[in-house]
């Protein structure tokens, strides 16, 4: 085979090479997964939710799993009731019964999620 042919044909597969590179996306690649598996049940059968009180200037924001990528568009405001099931990552796992009755779960950051209910004795 000439020169001439072995240089067109390595730039011919060059160009191809980039072009099939060019078809996978790399932000794909690390795509995080925010959807939660069995593994990620997050309710400890043997234990009472703990009743808290939300504390927080602004919103704090439901994550859909206890990973800084996860978060949701919905969140509790500051002396919303919820209840504390468990920790992970730095959040915890709460629900809350929203205005319309609808309970509402996810994790939340514990450095904004909440102080205990002082209950009254009767």
């Amino acid at each position: 085979m000439s020169s001439f042919i072995r240089s067109k044909l390595k730039k011919h597969i060059k160009m191809w090479l980039v072009f099939l590179v060019s078809l996978f996306p790399f932000s794909s690649i690390a795509a995080i997964n925010c959807s939660a598996g069995w593994g990620d049940y997050p309710y400890n059968l043997h234990q009472e939710p703990a009743p808290k009180k939300a504390q927080s200037k602004g919103r704090i924001y439901f994550y859909s799993l206890p990973k800084i990528d996860c978060k949701t568009s919905t969140f509790i405001i500051n002396n919303d009731e919820v209840l504390k099931y468990r920790e992970s990552n730095g959040y915890s796992y709460v629900n809350f019964v929203n205005k319309n009755g609808a309970v509402v779960d996810g994790w939340v950051k514990m450095s904004t999620s909440s102080q205990p209910i002082k209950r009254k004795m009767s």
